[in-house]
């Protein structure tokens, strides 16, 4: 349907239709999946307005309802009556597109005002650009030719093959009805009245005796005009034999020169001596004056909006005009006479109305552009990132220092990174993280992010010099030995802690260059344009300073604590796994609004009817108070 809502506003009328027709022909056809829109009431409607832009039909016959006019596409259909309903008459429109007008009218405004302007700088180039190189075509044609005779030519091109082929095939038919002895005394049966399909034919061979005759006028008029011209230079060139003769060269400065009986040329006659007023005027030649007295020539170049990085360099035009409205171009446009701003650069953009798709889509480019570039100023302008004071040892702050970003140094006690309000970052380098394993103090500071924090972000670090790999010093850990795996290996206490955490996000940085790009990428797609929390404000994009220096310590009331503990009780209830316990807290409120849950709407959550039963009748248990 897009597609079809593109070819309306910028195909003429008779390409429209027969995007239509083959939208119908192939239906169903060469391996294409049959579509049920063609059958509903709108897709006939659509056919029938894109028929009636071309031609109507008026008949005297009352027909039943259930009798529609029958289109192109049943040329094809193995019929035995004719597929045209029978006319009267037949009247073409042949509606023009509405721009073609609109674009004739902006050229002949530009030229009067190439005419009238003494501009130096105003070169005549005209440049046109269009969607596509068949709308690029067509404009050519409709300057060259009209939009009648365009639009008979597409009619002769499109249509005219059809119909000659449905013409002969009913012909055929016609035929066989009469039999062999009808056809042997040449009896023929015409039909009192003109069919569609042969006001059709016949409007398409009228169209092509015409354009013979065009032609063959066009190569008389040639050949005319060829012959005059010869006539007229052979004229000319005796006029000026005669000139010549009757020329007498002025006296020579030097009368005793042997070559004063010869002609002079230009250059020998303009180095003859002058007299002395010839100093301060000039006899400018008849040619300088009629080609200074000239118009201005508009020089007229149609291109396509596909491949014109360099199209406004390369051509240096006074004038453009976007006969489809592309933003982009425009910003191009913009960028040009920012770069060549002696150029006076006049640009038309022809649009429809107000109320029309095309414009209410440019607009929507437009708002969505400056929603961008304001995003854009907000995100770069807030560029803040809280960091504990212990990790200034390390090069990442000092990187990020130098990428743009404002660093804030402070002592916190949960994570080592404050992204925004409701991202913590806790970075890791090898070493460290095999050293926080082995102590489990790397299990407490995510236990700490995952109830401060809503997005708690493990980054582990590796080193400019040192392969993107973790160490591991349990070799049993890859050998797979019975079945069995090391416990002590680093990947299991990772992948322990990734399970005890579901709401941990792990990420791996190479090094710290790619830690800043990192940072970079959280702070202005994931957090922002992502799927993270689209129902922040944008102040909770950026650190609450106070709030991250308070956190994990006395002073900060713990607001989040009964929710704590409703998730660590979840945890501990019969049929709660670490897989769908995420899906739980998705998918309910509270407790209350759990326990009221029936089995198969748990079922549906939890995707087990095994846990749902679990922890359904564990909910409902009575209590045994002996």
């Amino acid at each position: 349907m897009r597609s079809l809502l593109f070819y309306l506003l910028n195909y003429d009328c008779v390409t429209f239709y027969d995007y239509l027709e083959t939208l119908r022909l192939s239906d169903g056809k060469s391996g294409i999946p049959s579509s049920t829109w063609l059958t509903t009431d709108t897709a006939s409607d659509i056919y029938q307005y894109a028929k009636d832009r071309i031609y109507t039909v008026s008949s005297n016959k009352v027909k039943s309802p259930l009798k529609k006019q029958k289109t192109l596409t049943q040329m094809e259909s193995n019929r035995t009556i004719d597929p045209y309903v029978s006319v009267d008459s037949i009247q073409f429109h042949l509606e023009e597109n509405p721009k073609w007008k609109q674009l004739e009218n902006t050229i002949e405004s530009i030229y009067e005002t190439i005419q009238n302007n003494n501009n130096p700088n105003i070169n005549g180039r005209v440049l046109i650009l269009a969607s596509n190189e068949k709308t690029c075509s067509q404009i050519r044609t409709y300057l060259e030719l009209g939009g009648k005779t365009l639009l008979n030519r597409l009619i002769h091109k499109l249509i005219g093959p059809q119909i000659r082929k449905q013409q002969r095939k009913i012909d055929k038919q016609k035929e066989e009805k009469l039999g062999e002895s009808k056809k042997k005394k040449g009896v023929k049966r015409k039909s009192l009245q003109n069919s569609e399909l042969d006001l059709l034919s016949q409007h398409v061979s009228n169209f092509e005796e015409n354009q013979e005759e065009i032609e063959k006028s066009k190569l008389e008029e040639s050949i005319l005009v060829y012959e005059i011209d010869s006539d007229d230079e052979k004229v000319q060139n005796e006029d000026e034999d005669e000139k010549f003769e009757d020329f007498k060269p002025p006296p020579s400065v030097d009368s005793n020169d042997d070559n004063s009986n010869h002609d002079l040329d230009n250059d020998v006659i303009m180095n003859l001596k002058k007299h002395p007023i010839d100093e301060y005027f000039e006899i400018i030649p008849d040619k300088v004056v009629k080609k200074l007295n000239e118009p201005k020539e508009m020089q007229l170049l149609i291109h396509s909006l596909y491949d014109t990085s360099t199209i406004l360099d390369d051509l240096m035009p006074s004038f453009v005009i976007l006969y489809e409205n592309d933003l982009s171009f425009i910003r191009r446009i913009e960028h040009y006479q920012c770069k060549y701003p002696y150029i006076p650069l006049h640009v038309y953009l022809l649009s429809y109305d107000r109320n029309s798709v095309e414009y209410k889509q440019y607009q929507a480019t437009v708002e969505r552009e400056k929603e961008a570039f304001k995003k854009l100023i907000v995100s770069y302008g807030r560029l803040t990132i809280v960091i504990d004071a212990r990790e200034f040892r390390s090069t990442l702050p000092s990187l990020l220092n130098s990428s743009g970003y404002k660093v804030i140094p402070i002592q916190i006690s949960v994570g080592d990174y404050i992204v925004s309000k409701h991202c913590c970052v806790e970075r890791k380098s090898t070493t460290d993280l095999w050293q926080s394993l082995n102590s489990g103090r790397l299990f407490q500071q995510s236990e700490k992010m995952i109830k401060y924090y809503k997005h708690a972000v493990l980054l582990i670090q590796f080193e400019q010099d040192e392969a993107f790999v973790l160490p591991d010093p349990y070799s049993g850990f890859y050998s797979y030995e019975d079945g069995k795996i090391e416990e002590k290996s680093i990947m299991t206490k990772l992948v322990l802690t990734a399970l005890h955490f579901p709401k941990l996000k792990i990420a791996y940085s190479r090094t710290p260059a790619a830690t800043g790009k990192f940072f970079y990428m959280m702070k202005h797609q994931v957090l922002q344009y992502n799927d993270y929390d689209m129902e922040e404000n944008e102040e909770d994009y950026e650190p609450d300073v106070s709030l991250a220096q308070a956190i994990g310590t006395s002073e900060h009331v713990e607001e989040n604590e009964s929710s704590n503990q409703a998730i660590e009780f979840l945890a501990r209830l019969p049929g709660v796994t670490v897989e769908n316990m995420p899906r739980i807290i998705n998918s309910v409120t509270n407790l209350y609004e759990l326990a009221d849950m029936s089995v198969s709407d748990l079922s549906d959550i939890m995707q087990s009817k095994e846990n749902a039963k679990k922890l359904y009748d564990y909910l409902r248990e009575s209590i045994d108070m002996e």
